[in-house]
């Protein structure tokens, strides 16, 4: 049977939250402090309740169970097959969709986008693309069927409507594309305005 482990955040904020390689030496004194992501439960954009395994963790003398703090959404998750892991090394984001992550990334020196080598991906207000990275990016949403507020997206509003749902002049929903892969269907919530 795995052993369960929770592991907070370094941070301690809400939103969005790092999910670090806990030190196992706790555990069972063992000084051999590597480990490798055995299997991965969850994909970039499922949602995730406080207390949820996300991961099983694989080290030479045992298995665990990596269950998380926060409820959210996964933002990021350390994906690279058979990568040894050590203690403080990030290994899931957990946050609202739209969090800006870069901070994490770079403080842990994860090989991923930062505002330094990349920019923001612009695009066009309710613009639907297929994206393979291991992260939302900024003005991008999942298509997960998200209701929100008007109030809170009116440019985006005048450009869905209800079309996917939602209640008239209070609410509207994003589109629901669920696909097998681990691949993400992203809308730009931010952008320019289509004529």
């Amino acid at each position: 049977m795995l052993k369960k482990l929770f592991n907070k955040n370094k941070d301690g904020n809400n939103s969005p939250s790092g999910i670090t390689l806990p030190d196992f030496s706790r555990i069972d004194g063992n000084s051999n402090q590597e480990a490798t992501v055995g299997k991965w439960l969850v994909k970039v954009g499922d949602y995730v309740n406080k207390g949820n395994i996300i991961a099983e963790i694989s080290t030479s003398n045992f298995d665990l169970e990596l269950e998380v703090y926060e409820s959210g959404h996964i933002l990021f998750i350390e994906n690279t097959p058979d990568k040894i892991l050590y203690p403080g090394d990030l290994l899931a984001i957990v946050g609202n969709q739209g969090d800006t992550i870069t901070h994490l990334l770079e403080e842990n020196n994860q090989p991923f986008y930062t505002e330094e080598e990349g920019q923001i991906m612009e695009g066009c207000l309710g613009e639907v693309k297929l994206f393979a990275g291991s992260f939302i990016p900024e003005n991008w949403s999942l298509c997960d069927g998200k209701e929100l507020l008007i109030d809170e997206h009116p440019d985006l509003y005048k450009v869905l409507k209800n079309k996917y749902g939602g209640t008239e002049n209070h609410t509207f929903k994003l589109p629901l594309i669920d696909i097998p892969f681990q691949l993400n269907y992203i809308i730009c919530t931010d952008g320019f305005m289509p004529k």
